[in-house]
């Protein structure tokens, strides 16, 4: 089947490892988007025709991600560099070592790991009054830096240097050969 420049074709591939599953439609095309879309439809046909079960397609969900955002100007006017709160901030998400403490039943020291309890860690920044200090002087995290909210990369499948969709099926019931469910595609 070709519809607007995009190629869809279901076709039982050949047996062997790696094997995806007994049915998989790829989609290829020039815009990613309308790739997404089209699989989209097929895993919509694939779950309409009898037989056809576990279907599953290798599109990744949105993944948010928080971003956080340096303000030069609020930093400046507390005395504050990039570098310390990148520092604050990586000691707060991954913690820190604060040295090494002597355990006289130990074979070795014990090392003394700083990070915040992960029921803080979930939060944004403006939530955690965490301070970042210069001298006497400290200011929370929140008053110089800002949090954006977006949405992480996703993988992209490619198959011989082209981008693809995968849309996966497998068959069972009383027809379980895949033929017949591809013929009932096609």
């Amino acid at each position: 089947m070709e519809t607007g420049g995009f190629l869809r074709d279901a076709a039982e591939v050949p047996p062997g490892p790696p094997v995806l599953q007994t049915l998989v439609a790829e989609v290829y095309g020039p815009d990613y988007a309308e790739q997404i879309a089209i699989a989209r439809e097929i895993e919509r046909l694939f779950e309409e025709i009898p037989g056809v079960v576990d279907v599953d397609s290798h599109i990744e969900a949105d993944q948010p991600l928080l971003r956080f955002c340096f303000d030069q100007e609020k930093a400046a006017r507390n005395g504050i560099s990039a570098a310390q709160v990148s520092q604050v901030v990586e000691i707060a998400e991954k913690g820190a070592s604060a040295g090494l403490l002597h355990v006289d039943a130990e074979r070795e020291d014990v090392l003394i790991p700083v990070r915040l309890p992960i029921g803080q860690r979930a939060q944004s920044g403006e939530q955690r009054p965490i301070p970042v200090c210069v001298g006497e002087r400290c200011v929370p995290l929140g008053e110089v830096t800002r949090i954006e909210a977006d949405v992480g990369e996703k993988s992209i499948c490619h198959k011989n240097q082209l981008p693809v969709v995968y849309v996966t099926g497998d068959v069972a019931g009383a027809e379980e050969s895949p033929v017949y469910a591809i013929l009932k595609l096609n």
